[in-house]
């Protein structure tokens, strides 16, 4: 896309564990914002704008170890490559880019890197092309360049940037203020000369690790340790979990950006939305008279302003004003509006708390579907169990448990010893311990089982594979 022989690799940045999988998907959203990104999911319009930046390099991916495998048959409908960088834990954005730019630079150390987040809606792909190789110069140069739209409203949760002197295609940055509270972002509208930072940020792998190590030592040295020991897996690099979890959680903004004497912005001028927040997705939601948004089995009385959303059950409120509550299976969030941002930060102290909810989902991917708990007592567990179309399970046994598999969607093949058969709806079959088996949807259409299991022992190491699509005889994934 330039003139120089320096390559331009683009790096999507894919949330992280326990993060919402907005961009990976198209349920839950308003019809409104579904017709903008024309029957695909974010994700999918961010690869297709980092192939159209760099139609030669496969992108690096960074998304939660807990993702991959959505990640993975996003690509496959695309009939896309990337390198998939797993992390075990999500630490924000600065860890998360550290770790790929590493990567990069063990391909190519002249490489230039742009930062694309997966959650945002961009609807002027000519002007973001444009802008980047505005801002190629600046990246050579050693500069850590940044975008800057135009602001609109003193929004508390974007960073803002005072422009400086002009430089090269662009500007100097004199000042680059990370999420300041709506008071001092409204005297900065009125000052003027300043930027929304938007997220997107081009830079040269070595001139971003060297301020890396030089302001965030301690991510740095984290990061690198566990890159170094990173395994590949499947089609993933999978990271190092021990000296990961160990590295400091932050933004690149808070963390580099913002101390970094070497910032540059170039102005883009483009239709853009930033959908990572509840407060950002309400906006494209159909308002009642009171202004209130719903999705999902939700009942709303004397309340206005307000954002309510169910995932599996119903929500009732009532007497509140400016409010979003959130209920999915893992967690019910309620916060006012205005506060919305602060959600990352209340995720952090749960985590610091040991709460597994932030980086364990109660659906579980893999590689063939996904299952997810109903229930567990002693010496029984229920689980609901989708396969896509065409996928299968291993051909495995259990030591300690007993299996009662029940169709309630769609159409099994199930492999018994020495025994195949043939389930529909409402069919089911017992699966004694120590008995290999293996269930395969052979249709076009997804399979939904309900499976119960009883024995002394319920883990999922309680599994030995002797078949396996995926390439996991040798582990319990």
């Amino acid at each position: 896309m330039c003139a120089s022989n320096t390559k331009i690799y683009p790096t999507i940045l894919c949330g992280g564990s326990g993060a919402r999988l907005w961009p990976l998907s198209r349920a839950g959203f308003p019809k409104q914002f579904l017709n903008l990104i024309d029957e695909k999911t974010l994700f999918q319009k961010t690869y297709a704008r980092a192939k159209d930046l760099s139609p030669h390099l496969d992108p690096i991916v960074v998304t939660a170890e807990t993702h991959k495998y959505i990640v993975a048959e996003q690509l496959g409908k695309l009939g896309g490559k990337a390198n998939v960088l797993c992390e075990p834990v999500s630490k924000n954005t600065c860890p998360a880019i550290t770790v790929a730019a590493m990567e990069i630079q063990s391909r190519d150390p002249e490489a230039v890197m742009l930062v694309l987040p997966s959650d945002h809606l961009i609807e002027n792909q000519d002007a973001l092309l444009d802008a980047v190789n505005s801002a190629f110069p600046l990246a050579q140069s050693g500069k850590l360049v940044t975008f800057g739209i135009k602001p609109t409203e003193p929004h508390p949760g974007f960073g803002y940037i005072k422009v400086g002197a002009p430089i090269q295609n662009g500007f100097k940055v004199d000042r680059f203020t990370e999420k300041p509270n709506r008071l001092i972002a409204g005297s900065y509208i009125e000052q003027g000369g300043y930027m929304w930072n938007c997220g997107i940020f081009l830079f040269t792998v070595n001139s971003l690790l060297k301020q890396v190590a030089f302001l965030a030592p301690d991510i740095y040295e984290f990061t690198k340790k566990a890159y170094r020991s990173s395994k590949q897996e499947e089609d993933f690099i999978k990271l190092e979990q021990q000296d990961y979890m160990k590295c400091p959680e932050d933004s690149i903004d808070f963390a580099i950006m913002e101390k970094s004497k070497n910032v540059a912005v170039i102005p883009l001028d483009i239709e853009w939305t930033d959908i990572g927040s509840w407060s950002a997705l309400d906006v494209f939601h159909e308002k009642d008279h009171a202004g209130n948004s719903k999705h999902g089995d939700v009942f709303i009385r004397n309340t206005r302003q307000s954002f309510v959303r169910s995932e599996s059950r119903l929500v009732a409120v009532s007497g509140l004003e400016n409010i979003l509550v959130v209920e999915t299976p893992d967690v019910v969030m309620v916060t006012p509006k205005d506060k919305d941002e602060e959600v990352k930060d209340l995720v952090s102290d749960l985590r610091k708390h040991g709460r597994a909810e932030t980086h364990q989902s109660l659906v579980v991917q893999r590689p063939w579907g996904i299952f997810e708990p109903l229930a567990r007592g002693k010496n029984y567990q229920v689980k609901r169990i989708i396969v896509y179309p065409g996928q299968s399970l291993s051909l495995q046994k259990h030591k300690f448990r007993s299996e009662h598999w029940t169709v309630v969607v769609g159409k099994g093949v199930v492999n018994l010893d020495d025994t195949i058969l043939e389930l529909t709806t409402d069919e089911s079959v017992y699966i004694p311990a120590g008995s290999k088996h293996r269930l395969s949807n052979r249709t076009r259409e997804t399979l939904e089982i309900i499976e119960v299991q009883t024995g002394s022992y319920l883990g999922e190491d309680d599994i030995i594979r002797y078949e396996d699509a995926y390439g996991r005889v040798d582990n319990n994934t």
